[in-house]
């Protein structure tokens, strides 16, 4: 590869790779805050808006990060460490702010263990 580009696309990777670990470093500290402000009781509202937002903003942030992870030359090891958070955040998401109707729940635990 010429050397211009060669060495555009190093100074990229490094700081993609900083960038994606500073990523990391928020969704982990987004699991330190649920603990503290939505899974004690029922959370309230404003704080479930905050988080709404706040796992939003990381699910975009991780879509881009996944863009450019998907070149071939990319190391495997960013792309996989982006998929695993993004499919951590997808979770948290669907687990706040799309849970399952606990009739819905209730059938399913029903038909996976006949016995119980």
């Amino acid at each position: 590869m010429p050397e211009p580009v060669g060495g555009f696309e190093q100074d990229l990777n490094s700081d993609l790779a900083q960038k994606i670990d500073a990523w990391c470093r928020c969704r982990r500290d987004l699991v330190t805050w649920e603990r503290e402000h939505l899974l004690d009781g029922a959370p309230p509202a404003d704080k479930l808006g905050e988080h709404k937002r706040m796992v939003e903003r990381l699910i975009f942030f991780g879509q881009v990060f996944s863009l450019a992870t998907s070149h071939p030359d990319s190391p495997e090891s960013l792309s996989q460490q982006v998929h695993a958070n993004l499919f951590a955040l997808r979770s948290a998401y669907q687990m706040f702010h799309n849970p399952m109707d606990p009739a819905e729940a209730d059938a399913l635990l029903k038909e996976v263990f006949p016995e119980s």
